[in-house]
């Protein structure tokens, strides 16, 4: 079985890994209006240790529970990852119809 690895452990293990750089760029953020929930995107830049770059989106969603904002959920995606649009489905697999075109 595989050990959990904490958010702090992580960050610990990016920061102390020499030639690797990274950044945040906060693209958005918005709370609830009942103010007990919020989220956060951007993306994040990294240099890695052999020279690559590679740009990732993110997104983390907060709640606040007993006055303290935590983190229920972060999710990050590689750049480099395909998008499939609809023109794209469509073209390579057919055209979409019925319920599922709606």
């Amino acid at each position: 079985m595989s050990a959990i690895i904490t958010k702090k452990e992580a960050l610990e293990a990016a920061r102390d890994t020499e030639g690797l750089d990274m950044s945040f760029e906060p693209k958005g953020a918005e709370i609830s209006s009942s103010g007990d929930m919020a989220f956060a995107y951007g993306e994040i830049s990294m240099k890695l240790p052999d020279g690559s770059q590679l740009t990732e989106k993110y997104v983390t969603i907060w709640r606040k529970i007993d006055s303290k904002w935590q983190v229920v959920l972060q999710a990050r995606k590689a750049n480099s990852w395909r998008y499939e649009t609809q023109s794209s489905v469509s073209r390579s697999h057919g055209t979409v119809s019925g319920e599922a075109a709606k």
